[in-house]
């Protein structure tokens, strides 16, 4: 039960508070007084977005709702809240139009106090009638109906199961697809890569012995004119360098002079020894082979071809090939897991079909339920045709995330005629009886504890009128209800009446609400019959609706 709404800098209002009652509690006001906006404040102070400029914007608005709801405690224990006598949730808006939450004064998300506050309060306003020229309206709240959320839950699952799969199936084969029209060109490339047999580093090998190749006959002319200097049988560097070795040693030998000559010429001829058998080796080394040279220069060629073409560099070249090779074993295991998920596909898509048929039959219990409860309510508010029935409408596409049909609302609201789909026959005032109705058949199995109603009784008078009212008090036997309405058969009902007032002056307008006693809800009711101009006859007719109706 909501018991309190305390609002700061709200509409206008630096500070207002309104306490609510068990059973039915009305709220009346002239048009523009702000009633809808305090159902706004509600709303807002669990979350929602509506009517939000309604806050102040230049200093902190606070919207704070007290329920006694102590079927969440559990809820609130598992988050680590608070436990107290009466759960607090507070909206804090800021000028900047930035929100923080509080439960129990403990800061909390937008997201846990939007979870509380469907557990909390239902709400429908006069917008939400038009939630019933919908199917999709009428499919959900045939699957919340008592004893049906178990088949819509199970078809859920298996849809959500076929639809991933389906999903994952599709991207699959758009990447084998893309693979597939690529294929040719990959094998071909592999092909040419793979013939080529290149190694690493094998570029620069070739490169160097083709250098050597290249300079193969000069460097070996160079080599044996080396070797004629050096070791020639005329006039060679080594047969001087003995010649003159011998007469060094003849000088030292007679004489003290020209030993550390000999020394270093000795020295010399170590080296030229060195250098003579260096060459030689070199001699080795060199090969003047033309036809290598040629087959050097055409594998240059081929790979410079395909440096071009995978390139630049070798070692690009062979990244490359490993990619396709790669590529041709992701392409095999694509195809398997493709193969693979279209099986999968299949099952879950006859696993679905069966839930669909489970929801169907589900769907035609319930419907014929619903009828059966709902159209006694109906008469009772005045509609006195056959009343509502529930068709199931086949999809032309299947599968459907709702199932193999949609659920039809169709009413005949007069006696001798069919029914026809609800949006092509209703009224505005038939609507609001039919939500009404359907409300106060499903209210026994909703969650919530407090229903509120933002003038449901659009488009009713008369007798209609205090059927509606009839039927929010029966709804308020077993819950807290609050609605606001225009209509003084409803008002009368009232177990807490409230009034919303609106005083303005030349530079300021503020709002206050305020319980009525019975004095002045027979004032008020009066308003509400006879308008600005209330005649003692308004207000006799305001104590004939109110003398049954109000607590002692």
């Amino acid at each position: 039960m909501l018991t309190n709404l305390r609002l700061t800098n709200y509409f206008y209002s630096d500070s207002l508070e309104i306490a609510f009652a068990p059973g039915l509690n009305i709220i009346t006001g002239a048009t523009g007084s702000g009633k809808s906006v305090l159902v706004a404040a509600i709303e807002a102070a669990l979350g929602s977005r509506r009517l939000l400029a309604a806050a102040d914007s230049s200093r902190k608005s606070i919207m704070e709702c007290e329920f006694q709801a102590d079927h969440l405690n559990p809820l609130l224990a598992a988050e680590d809240l608070e436990l107290l006598p009466t759960l607090q949730v507070r909206r804090e808006i800021r000028p900047d139009h930035s929100s923080r939450f509080f439960i129990n004064d403990t800061p909390v998300r937008m997201k846990l106090v939007r979870q509380l506050g469907s557990r909390l309060v239902d709400f429908h306003a006069q917008n939400d009638l038009s939630l019933l020229l919908h199917k999709k309206y009428h499919t959900a709240y045939v699957d919340s109906f008592e004893g049906a959320g178990g088949a819509r839950t199970a078809y859920d699952l298996a849809w959500q199961a076929w639809r991933e799969t389906a999903r994952h199936l599709k991207e699959l084969e758009a990447k084998l697809l893309q693979q597939l029209e690529q294929r040719e060109l990959h094998q071909f490339q592999l092909r040419e890569l793979q013939a080529a047999q290149l190694l690493p580093d094998e570029d620069t090998e070739l490169q160097q012995a083709e250098q050597l190749l290249t300079n193969a006959e000069t460097i070996l002319h160079d080599i044996a004119q080396v070797r004629q200097i050096l070791d020639g049988e005329d006039d060679s560097v080594r047969t001087s360098l003995y010649q003159v070795q011998k007469a060094l040693e003849r000088i030292v030998s007679q004489s003290n002079l020209g030993a550390e000559a000999l020394q270093t010429l000795r020295e010399a001829v170590i080296g030229v020894d060195d250098v003579s058998q260096q060459v030689s080796v070199l001699a080795d080394r060199v090969e003047h082979r033309p036809e290598r040279l040629e087959e050097i220069r055409q594998r240059l060629e081929l790979i410079g071809g395909l440096k071009r073409k995978y390139g630049p560099t070798l070692a690009q070249v062979l990244q490359r090939q490993a990619v396709l090779e790669t590529d041709r074993l992701d392409l095999q295991e694509l195809q398997q897991q493709s193969a693979q998920l279209a099986t999968r596909k299949e099952q879950q898509q006859a696993e679905l079909l069966q839930a669909a048929d489970r929801l169907s039959h589900t769907r035609h219990l319930t419907g014929e339920q619903i009828a059966r409860q709902v159209n006694p309510l109906l008469r009772e508010l005045g509609i006195e045709g056959s009343g509502l029935e529930v068709r199931l409408v086949p999809r032309v596409e299947l599968p459907h995330a709702d199932g193999s049909e949609q659920c039809e609302f169709r009413i005949a609201t007069n006696p001798g005629m069919s029914a026809e789909p609800l949006e092509e026959v209703a009224s505005g005032g038939e609507l609001s009886r039919v939500m009404l109705a359907l409300k106060s058949i499903s209210a026994d199995f909703e969650p919530q504890n407090v229903l509120v109603f933002d003038e449901i009784d659009r488009g009713v008078s008369g007798k209609a009128a205090v059927a509606v009212g009839k039927r929010l008090q029966a709804l308020a036997q077993t819950r807290q209800v609050i609605c606001i309405t225009h209509l003084p058969q409803i008002a009368a009902l009232a177990n807490h009446h409230l009034a919303v007032i609106k005083d303005t002056t030349d530079s300021l307008t503020r709002i206050r609400v305020e319980p009525l006693d019975r004095q002045r809800r027979i004032e008020e009711l009066a308003l509400l019959v006879g308008g600005t101009e209330v005649s003692p006859t308004d207000r006799e007719y305001a104590r004939k609706l109110l003398s049954p109706n109000v607590v002692k």
